[in-house]
């Protein structure tokens, strides 16, 4: 009698401890496919989703950064329908919590408007590069700028990811540089460099 509940214990054991294995395994199964599907979101998000061949500015012509965030507003305003003011507004008080140049030349200003639906973005280069707070103190003539709705969260920030990626590139930011035309400008951002940064 005793070996036949020594028996029966076992067997429940076995069982109770298969059954955690396989709630642990497959715990482990979707967080891994959860990541997977955080990585790949970052990796293959499509630039030309937020930015149109009509929002680059080829010669930003302005003497200080906020004149240059004026402009930019008022371009928003133009190509995607927003109030010139409310973007001035969220851009500038995003810049007063904190510098969006990133070193090398580059700044990435964004901010989030209620009125809006998807993220948009704008790309702008300056006649004259100018001060947005680089940690290498460089003066910025290259921007890219992400407007994304309240509540757009997690795609916001791939967004920021996306951009810083495919900016940081050296060679990237040599195109960038070289040309004016609005064509080429936009095939360097969309095309090309969805290829580097993947």
């Amino acid at each position: 009698m005793k070996n036949l509940v020594r028996n029966f214990n076992n067997f429940y054991i076995f069982k109770l401890n298969n059954t955690l294995n396989n709630y642990f395994t497959l715990n482990n199964f979707v967080l891994g496919i959860q990541i997977i599907l955080r990585v790949w979101g970052l990796i293959f998000m499509i630039v030309s989703d937020i930015l149109s061949p009509n929002a680059i500015l080829t010669s930003i012509k302005a003497s200080s950064k906020k004149r240059v965030l004026q402009e930019i507003s008022i371009a928003v305003q133009n190509l995607y329908g927003l109030n010139q003011s409310e973007v001035f507004l969220a851009l500038q008080k995003r810049e007063d919590l904190g510098p969006t140049g990133m070193g090398h030349g580059v700044a990435i200003p964004h901010a989030r408007i209620s009125s809006l639906k998807s993220i948009k973005g704008l790309f702008a280069k300056l006649i004259k590069p100018l001060d947005f707070g680089s940690m290498d103190s460089q003066n910025v003539d290259l921007l890219f700028v992400l407007i994304a709705p309240h509540e757009s969260g997690a795609n916001h920030l791939k967004a920021l990811a996306k951009i810083s990626r495919i900016l940081r590139n050296k060679s990237t930011c040599e195109k960038l540089r070289s040309t004016v035309d609005k064509s080429a400008l936009y095939s360097i951002l969309t095309t090309e460099t969805e290829i580097q940064a993947a």
